[in-house]
């Protein structure tokens, strides 16, 4: 009886379950709650992730020879290294011709499982506790701002590169690399021969999936910095320190926005902070003799992080001369020899893990610092001054201006335009000076400490400002992005000194506080508004394709390049005046890059007829005239477009050029008449 009874149970329990999957799966798969197209982002999310804990668990091999303190310590510098060494093993794999997309996901497969018991420790580590503890509710308020600030961003990384310098060169490069399946690649564009580090990272994404695993490259060098910043202040001054550092960082709108595109500044912002944290840590064990162990492996850290950031951008190059002044001047008391032996090894460390980007310049153009100095391929004296405008700097138009140019690039420094292109904020400019007030009542150690960053900010704000007084070119806050981090951690630590001068009366620390989370809050608001006025939701849900975005945000530019790419035949080679962007285009096309194609070409030849025939000895068949650019720069007169120039370009519109499509009133496609 109980058999019969426990058999009938089992087939009604058997049966009622197979009627409900039933059900249910009738009814959804006729009415979907969701398409492939709002799965389309998850593969590059999968990937990105993936190459994180590669790159972090090959990076924890080092742990063996370092002392790291603490787990969120072993994280960063593991992250910083693993994700080194990926770069380079790139660069190695692009040198002997193997960008294969089929090679790449075999070796990032082969990596997993070997680096496995890597990760299972990194993951068993993280269940011990939080690594970013709160504690008070002022951090808890910090958190939930950066919480929110970082979920904007992220979301606004899965959507298709539309940032400029991307289309230029960041991303451009990796395309052309992964087409050519090595590099270098012989096309006229200076930028390709920029130290690459990050965009050898980029070809790795574009190789194992596609250009949104390339911004959410840099988006993790984002968190790493904030992830060091925390390490960095809880270890010298204190948890408080720690989450206004990271806020007060993450509350510059163009360093947060720069974050969510294809660029390489967070790289460099990266690196150069780590470099200075691994100083930091090498000063703790100067007291032992030079040659114990922990004092060479910190040492030879900050050199390795030295080459990385040199691996980044030429501008890397001020960090390691200034942290190697900060070396002599610690280790001169014991003597030339010591103080020697320990430049040595920091300064051949760091040009050996820095050398593979500038060999392969020399290899492949003759300069190792192409196109700067040695001039090289595609390079000449008119290019040079072009580049760099020298004469053109507020030393020579205004030189008044570069006493207050912190007070310019806060105030009237606003984003997209000539204005210092950035919109910084204005925290950085009102905490750091009140640093002064309470500068004699701090500690000795941490007054080292806070002394030091503000020597490497001092040494790299005089090298920019010297670049400022020079060029006009170089009016740029984000050329200063390196030292943000080391000023977002002056200013923190500021913010918290600032109750040394508390009385009954008055507390600077309330009224200063009090001002900071208001801008913080407005700049959360703000953010929020740019979030919502264009929402990368319609793109990530499925409502909107991936063409429509393009045409939406880079409107007929998208629209000129893809009915070249669709319409133009795979052996057309198409050069570009006026427009230095080519990421979109699928064909051979020559972007003109420093904007300078035309004028060069009327310096280079006398008339039409001789660049018509340049042209068809450089087998081009088309030319894409961006004519609303041109227009621009004739009437803005920064260039020094002539009547001559105009003359010539309006001879090959007669004679050389048959048009064959035009957008609007911005782009022209012509047909070469040789």
């Amino acid at each position: 009886m109980n058999e019969n009874s426990n058999a009938r149970w089992t087939i009604a329990v058997s049966a009622a379950v197979i009627w409900v999957f039933a059900v249910y799966v009738a009814y959804y798969w006729a009415h979907k709650p969701f398409s492939g197209a709002n799965l389309v982002i998850v593969p590059d999310i999968v990937v990105w992730l993936g190459l994180l804990l590669v790159a972090t668990a090959l990076g924890r091999l080092s742990r063996r020879w370092l002392d790291y303190s603490t787990l969120l310590e072993e994280i960063v510098f593991s992250a910083a290294m693993g994700l080194g060494a990926l770069s380079l093993l790139t660069l190695g794999l692009g040198l002997v011709g193997l960008f294969y997309r089929w090679l790449f996901w075999l070796l990032f497969l082969v990596l997993a499982v070997v680096l496995y018991p890597q990760v299972r420790a990194i993951a068993s580590r993280l269940r011990e506790g939080p690594i970013l503890p709160t504690g008070t509710g002022l951090n808890r308020i910090l958190a939930i701002y950066l919480g929110f600030i970082l979920i904007l961003s992220f979301f606004q990384c899965l959507t298709p590169p539309i940032a400029w310098d991307s289309q230029v060169y960041h991303l451009t490069g990796p395309k052309l690399y992964r087409q050519a399946h090595l590099l270098p690649v012989d096309i006229d564009l200076p930028y390709l021969g920029f130290p690459s580090l990050l965009e050898m990272l980029f070809t790795a994404g574009l190789l194992l999936k596609g250009d949104v695993v390339a911004k959410l490259i840099h988006y993790t060098y984002g968190l790493l910095t904030l992830l060091a910043l925390f390490a960095f202040a809880r270890r010298y001054f204190n948890r408080k320190v720690a989450w206004l550092s990271m806020a007060i960082l993450y509350s510059i709108p163009s360093l947060v926005l720069v974050s969510t595109w294809a660029y390489v500044d967070l790289g460099l912002i990266f690196y150069e902070f780590t470099a200075f944290y691994a100083l930091m840590r090498w000063l703790e064990v100067r007291d032992k003799p030079f040659g114990s162990a922990q004092g060479r492996r910190w040492l030879a850290l900050t050199a390795i992080l030295c080459g990385l950031a040199l691996g980044v951008k030429y501008t890397g190059v001020i960090l390691p001369i200034t942290l190697a002044l900060i070396i002599a001047s610690k280790l001169r008391p014991e003597g030339r020899r010591e103080t020697g032996r320990a430049l040595l090894l920091f300064g051949l460390l760091a040009i050996v893990v820095a050398s593979p980007w500038y060999l392969k310049n020399f290899f492949s153009t003759g300069n190792p610092v192409y196109p700067f100095l040695f001039g090289g391929t595609y390079w000449d004296e008119f290019r040079a001054w072009w580049y760099s405008r020298a004469g053109t700097g507020l030393a020579f138009t205004a030189p008044w201006r570069l006493l207050i140019a912190p007070w310019e690039m806060t105030v009237l420094g606003i984003q997209g335009t000539e204005n210092y292109d950035a919109t910084i904020g204005p925290i950085l400019l009102t905490v750091v000076p009140l640093l002064a007030l309470v500068w004699r009542k701090i500690a000795s150690e941490e007054r080292r400490v806070i002394g030091y960053a503000f020597l490497v900010c001092l040494v790299q704000y005089l090298f920019w400002l010297y670049g400022v007084a020079q060029s006009a070119l170089l009016i740029q806050t984000r050329l200063l992005f390196p030292i943000f981090a080391l000023l977002a951690l002056l200013a923190g630590y500021t913010v918290d000194k600032l109750a040394i001068l508390t009385k009954r009366a008055f507390s600077l620390q309330w009224f200063v506080t009090t001002v900071l989370l208001l801008a913080l809050g407005l700049n959360a608001v703000s953010s929020a508004l740019h979030f919502i006025s264009d929402s990368p939701l319609p793109y990530l849900a499925g409502f909107e394709s991936k063409e429509s975005y393009l045409t939406r945000h880079l409107g007929l530019y998208y629209t000129t390049v893809a009915h070249i790419s669709e319409n133009l035949p795979p052996s057309a080679r198409i050069l570009f005046l006026w427009e230095p962007r080519s990421y979109y285009c699928q064909r051979d096309c020559r972007p003109d890059a420093l904007l300078d194609r035309f004028l060069h070409l009327t310096y280079l030849y006398p008339d039409a007829d001789a660049i018509a025939r340049a042209w068809a000895e450089a087998g081009v068949t088309h030319v894409l005239l961006y004519r609303l650019g041109m227009e621009v720069i004739v009437q803005a007169g920064f260039d020094p477009v002539t009547p001559r120039d105009l003359a010539i370009m309006q001879d090959l519109q007669a004679r050389h050029l048959l048009p064959v499509g035009e957008w609007g009133n911005a782009y022209v496609l012509y047909e070469v008449i040789p």
